[in-house]
Order: structure tokens, then C-alpha cells, then sequence
């Protein structure tokens, strides 16, 4: 899309965009359209605060348990600043591209082009990816791609989902059994066939921010245990390296002498002790 589209549009949007975000940042965190100078002009469609930024904080809140522990399961070993680093900070980077590529080439083709994409987007967003790849060229070949792209989302996000829900039901079981998540699964698939025909996207956005608002106050209360836990950590402290077996018990790392690479006792200081801001997830 970067290549076949717009490109210099597409680059001018990514700069042009991320700089406004980031002069912006401070003042969209507290907008909440108290006059409604948004929702007045958008009249049905909606109040876009409300509709799509609360929406997505609940979204995000009621997500922790589920996006928190498995990321939580995918990053043992990992230090505090690789996990922040690969689950905050580069998704938000290729958020910034994707966004820049598609928005910004879909916004060229309205204003530019011709094209009727923004219109069929307003009436119906579900299949205004697939008008925008139809304007461009080997439309053949990336329309297919994007639909096998859409269902690798639905079932890689489905299998985690079954497998961290399975570990919470089990207290934590590091691998659970196939009929535990067989039965998760026909749960979340009864559950997302209900929601659709109750009323589709608008039942599910009430939804998460009902459930949301009890997790508001978890997470509060989770980042002052993780601030409080962080700034206990002393200088006296040794990570000792190790790796996980194949139930996933922490062992000790041993070199390539067989050996244990560190075999300082606990409560002793060590010379190479990794510094505590280094703490592991």
C-alpha cells in the first residue's frame, strides 16, 4: 500500500500527523466535548468522544486481565525494559504507519482522487478496507491477503484468549488441557454470536464500559503495588540467571561448561548483579 499508494502523501501524513499528536497529547487526554462542538455537527452519528475514545479506555480496561496475563506468560525472563519496549513502544510505532498508510491514503484518494471511499466508510465501516484496496492497483492480490490477515487476528486472538481464560480457571495451570479450552472456546463463540444479534458493535461498546469501570480501580491499585514492589527492589538484590523448564519453572542458566553461571547465595551481593532497575517480568 505504501508503494502502489500515495507515498509521499503517506510520508508527509506520518511526520505531519505524529507531531500534532504529540504537541496535542496533553490537551485530547482530558477532551471530553463538554460543549459538544463535535458531536453537533456529526448529529446521528453519534458523539465521536464518547463513541469511540471512552469507549476504547473501557475497551483497554476491561482487556487487562486477558492482554495482561498473557503477555505476562509470553514474557517470562524478560526484563522490565524489553517488556516495555516490545509491548508498548513498538506497537505504537507500526500503529503511527499503519495508520499514516491506510487513513492517509484513503484520505488522499477522497480529497484528490475522486474517490467515494469516505463515504462508503461513514455508511458502512466494515467493508470500507476492502473499497479502498479495490481502488488501488493488484487489488487481486491484497484484498486476499487481507481477509487470510483478518482471520489469522480472529484466531490467533481466540487461541490466547482460550489459553489464558483456561489458566485462570485452573489456578494458574501453565498448559491448560485441550477440553478446557475447547469448552472456552464455545463460550466466547456463544457469547460473539449473541452480542451480534443483539445489536452488533454498539451492545458490545456499553458492555466493556459497564465491566470496565472494576478494573479501572484493579489497575490503580496494581500500579501502586508495582511502584511500591520496584522501589524495594535493593542494591543488595542478585537476578541470578535462569531459564524455564517445560512446566514452566524458573531453573538456573547454566554456561556452556554445564556449569551454573551465578551461584551467589541469596542476600549476598554480587559484583555483576544486573543493576535493580533491571528488574525481570
Amino acid at each position: 500500500m505504501f508503494i502502489t499508494g500515495p507515498t509521499i502523501y503517506i510520508i508527509g501524513t506520518l511526520f505531519e500527523s505524529t507531531g500534532d499528536m504529540i504537541a496535542n497529547f496533553p490537551w485530547i487526554m482530558f477532551f471530553l466535548d463538554v460543549n459538544g462542538q463535535i458531536a453537533a455537527p456529526m448529529g446521528e452519528s453519534g458523539n465521536w468522544v464518547s463513541d469511540w475514545t471512552v469507549f476504547y479506555w473501557a475497551w483497554w480496561c476491561a482487556f487487562v486481565p486477558f492482554v495482561g496475563g498473557f503477555l505476562a506468560d509470553i514474557s517470562k525472563g524478560r526484563t522490565i525494559r524489553e517488556f516495555v519496549f516490545a509491548s508498548l513502544l513498538v506497537p505504537g510505532v507500526l500503529c503511527f504507519i499503519w495508520f499514516a498508510t491506510y487513513g492517509g491514503g484513503a484520505i488522499e484518494h477522497s480529497l484528490f482522487g475522486g474517490s467515494d471511499v469516505a463515504a462508503v466508510a461513514a455508511a458502512n465501516q466494515d467493508i470500507s478496507l476492502f473499497v479502498y484496496l479495490q481502488e488501488l492497483p493488484i487489488s487481486m492480490i491484497t484484498i486476499p491477503i487481507a481477509i487470510i490477515l483478518v482471520i489469522t487476528l480472529i484466531v490467533t486472538s481466540t487461541n490466547s484468549a482460550t489459553h489464558v481464560i483456561g489458566r485462570f480457571s485452573l489456578r494458574g495451570t501453565e498448559h491448560p488441557p485441550f477440553l478446557n479450552k475447547s469448552l472456552w472456546l464455545i463460550i466466547i463463540g456463544v457469547f460473539a454470536i449473541a452480542f451480534v444479534w443483539l445489536g452488533g458493535l454498539p451492545i458490545l461498546r456499553n458492555t466493556a464500559v459497564v465491566f470496565a469501570f472494576p478494573f479501572v480501580i484493579i489497575m490503580v491499585l496494581m500500579v501502586v503495588g508495582l511502584w511500591r514492589d520496584l522501589k524495594s527492589v535493593g542494591s543488595t538484590d542478585v537476578y541470578e540467571p535462569y531459564c524455564f523448564d517445560e512446566n514452566g519453572d524458573p531453573v538456573p542458566y547454566e554456561g556452556e561448561d554445564g556449569e551454573p553461571v551465578n551461584d551467589v547465595q541469596e542476600g549476598e551481593a554480587s559484583e555483576e548483579e544486573a543493576p535493580a532497575s533491571e528488574g525481570t517480568v
